[in-house]
């Protein structure tokens, strides 16, 4: 983190544990007795209402009494640090408003630490006064040693990580993966052997499992999509992609593509933006990098193509089948 910044914008994927960083920061700030964090997360602040009023509101919740006089005479004090979670939790129509009162805030308590956790692709992004700091992806070793950590028998974490092979190390990029893969092996399943085992299960839990540890936050999608719709049309959006033999692109051929995903699931009614606007800052799966979009990992692409095919008609398949015949044509499609 940029240390001597006292505005710092923790930017991380989808399961890469920004809630959980910001929770342990807050503890060292207590457990080092120098400064007092105040912890707010921004699903639970009201945009019609001040920084101050909403954090006044959370003092009252835990039963201590504040008003805005004696809040001011806290924040007057170098030895506040102010720790705001999920901005990306915020409604779209309501990030302007958020944004002004925060601008608002720091204006007025400006020698203030202000620590501020987001997905990426926000409107944080384009706020100056915020130096950025970017959670890394796990490598191998980075996640076989999470898995060390986090099992109590150290015999079964090596057992764990003998079985696992490099195709599966490759995506155990952030933590919330490394965790579905133990929670997978708990639950009494083996270690996958394929990246497919291991997809099967990664599209719902992306974006359903990881907000059930927010027990009372359901993720707003634009779409509207039930999950087998979204994750169909995810899966289109992969096959014609694929198809093209394109892993990375810009804002419109993604938009060429989620038009024909839209059209080949039957919901021409659900607008290309939205469908991009729920697959990227809802998955994480299709990553924004400069002006280009990026699958996280080509295998992903790879998987859900064939989840699009698998789905197609026999008639389909049995074509496509057919034309495997010419080298070039399996060549683009062997890993599928």
């Amino acid at each position: 983190l940029p240390v001597e910044s006292n505005f710092i914008f923790i930017e991380g994927l989808a399961g890469q544990g920004k809630s959980t960083l910001l929770k342990q920061m807050a503890t060292t700030e207590i457990m080092d007795g120098y400064r007092l964090p105040i912890f707010l997360e921004f699903r639970k602040i009201s945009s019609e209402k001040s920084i101050e009023e909403n954090l006044i509101n959370l003092l009252n919740d835990y039963g201590i009494a504040a008003s805005l006089n004696n809040l001011k005479d806290i924040l007057s004090h170098d030895r506040i640090v102010l720790m705001l979670d999920g901005f990306d939790e915020v409604p779209q129509e309501k990030r302007s408003k958020t944004i002004r009162n925060l601008e608002s805030f720091i204006r007025s308590y400006s020698p203030h630490k202000i620590l501020v956790t987001s997905r990426p692709n926000t409107e944080l992004e384009y706020f100056p006064v915020f130096d950025r700091a970017r959670i890394d992806l796990l490598s191998g070793a980075n996640a076989k040693g999470m898995i060390e950590h986090l099992c109590i028998d150290k015999s079964r974490a090596k057992q764990i990580n003998s079985k696992i092979s490099k195709k599966i190390e490759g995506v155990l990029v952030t933590p919330l993966l490394v965790t579905l893969l133990l929670f997978s092996y708990n639950s009494g399943e083996d270690i996958p052997d394929s990246l497919p085992d291991f997809y099967q299960k990664l599209f719902y839990v992306l974006i359903k499992q990881h907000d059930f540890s927010k027990t009372d936050y359901s993720r707003p999608r634009r779409t509207k999509l039930g999950d087998n719709d979204l994750q169909k049309a995810f899966s289109a959006l992969c096959y014609g992609s694929y198809n093209e033999g394109k892993t990375a692109f810009g804002r419109l051929n993604l938009m060429q593509y989620a038009e024909r995903a839209l059209d080949l699931c039957d919901l021409k009614k659900t607008s290309q933006d939205d469908l991009i606007e729920d697959i990227v800052n809802i998955t994480n799966l299709i990553l924004i990098d400069g002006l280009e979009y990026e699958f996280i990992h080509k295998s992903i692409q790879e998987y859900y193509a064939a989840c699009f095919l698998y789905s197609r008609s026999e008639t389909v398949r049995v074509s496509l089948y057919q034309r495997s015949h010419s080298y070039s044509f399996y060549l683009k499609w062997a890993s599928v």
